[in-house]
C-alpha cells in the first residue's frame, strides 16, 4: 500500500472508543473514579476518534485517480502477485 493510503487508513482506524468507553464506565461504576473525571474520560475518548478521522478526512485523503491509471495499478499488482503456486497433496507422487 502506498504511504499516502497507508497513513490515511491507520487514522481512520485509530480509535479505542469501545475499549475507552467501557474503560470508563467500570471505574465510574465501581467508583475508581467520580462522575467529572468520567466525563473528561470520556469526552477524550470520542475525541481522540473524531479528531483523527477529520484528519484523515481532511489532510490525508488518498488521491483519485482515473480509470486508465486504476487499470494500470490493477494490472501491475496482477503481475506482481504471479501465478498462484499448485497446492501439494499428501501422498501423491506430484
Amino acid at each position: 500500500m502506498a504511504t499516502r493510503e497507508a497513513n490515511y487508513t491507520t487514522l481512520l482506524m485509530s480509535t479505542g472508543l469501545t475499549f475507552g468507553t467501557i474503560s470508563a464506565l467500570y471505574g465510574f461504576n465501581n467508583g475508581y473514579i467520580d462522575q467529572a473525571a468520567y466525563t473528561v474520560l470520556v469526552t477524550v475518548v470520542i475525541l481522540s476518534a473524531v479528531v483523527p478521522t477529520l484528519v484523515a478526512t481532511t489532510f490525508v485523503r488518498p488521491r483519485i485517480v482515473g480509470r486508465r491509471a486504476a487499470e494500470d495499478i490493477e494490472a501491475a499488482e496482477e503481475i506482481d502477485a504471479g501465478p498462484l503456486p499448485r497446492p501439494r497433496v499428501a501422498g501423491r507422487g506430484t
